[in-house]
């Protein structure tokens, strides 16, 4: 009997108790009605706290120790990076999801093995020079913040920056960095990147912080 194993790597920052039974659906597709492949399926769950050094260790002990045949995970830029090179050394498929938005998990020479599930931040940065150039702008601020994910704000930041380096239809003004998501430090926020750039791209993290302004 064959035994195929899996394994989750998740990020957990917040745990949330829940009285509901997770069901995972799987779907088989057969041929000449043979219906029994004989496969047993293991899950393995590691939590990496999306932390790079966690999921490179913890991307070891799966692969060299466990033998597992496939992952699941990480859901984070860094760790993703740290486990995907693991992956492509032990010839592993890595399926990344969540919050997996850098640009560089798409190099295929780099990570042969890797397929993100998430869109890359790079697209997003495409698409807002696309609004741009619908509007016919040719400038603008980028404001962000890294209070709460330090990951996802950042990832976007660099790519917004390739993509202003690599297209001379728009430039990258300004770009500030907001030191929290108070209501105090977003109006100064506001307040010095007015000056710079009349269009202004903003990110935050949660989304929510915005409807405070």
């Amino acid at each position: 009997m064959g035994w195929f194993r899996l394994v989750f790597s998740v990020l957990t920052v917040t745990l949330v108790q829940s009285q509901t039974r997770q069901i995972l659906k799987v779907g088989l597709l057969f041929v000449q009605n043979v219906t029994s492949l004989e496969v047993g399926i293991g899950f393995i769950s590691e939590f990496d706290e999306c932390d790079e050094v966690q999921a490179a260790g913890k991307t070891v002990d799966l692969l060299a120790v466990r033998n597992v045949d496939v992952i699941f995970g990480p859901t984070c830029s860094r760790p993703a990076i740290a486990a995907s090179g693991l992956a492509a050394y032990y010839n592993i498929p890595i399926f990344e999801w969540g919050l997996t938005t850098s640009l560089d998990l798409t190099d295929r020479a780099r990570f042969p093995t890797t397929v993100p599930f998430s869109i890359n931040s790079f697209s997003l940065a495409l698409a807002i020079r696309g609004l741009m150039k619908e509007f016919e702008w040719d400038q603008f601020a980028f404001m962000y913040s890294n209070d709460g994910d330090e990951e996802k704000c950042e990832s976007l930041k660099n790519d917004i920056q390739t993509v202003a380096s690599l297209h001379n239809d728009i430039t990258l003004a300004f770009t500030y960095q907001i030191a929290s998501k108070s209501l105090v430090d977003m109006r100064e926020a506001v307040k010095i990147v007015k000056q710079r750039g009349r269009s202004m791209e903003t990110v935050t993290v949660p989304l929510k912080s915005l409807s405070t302004w």
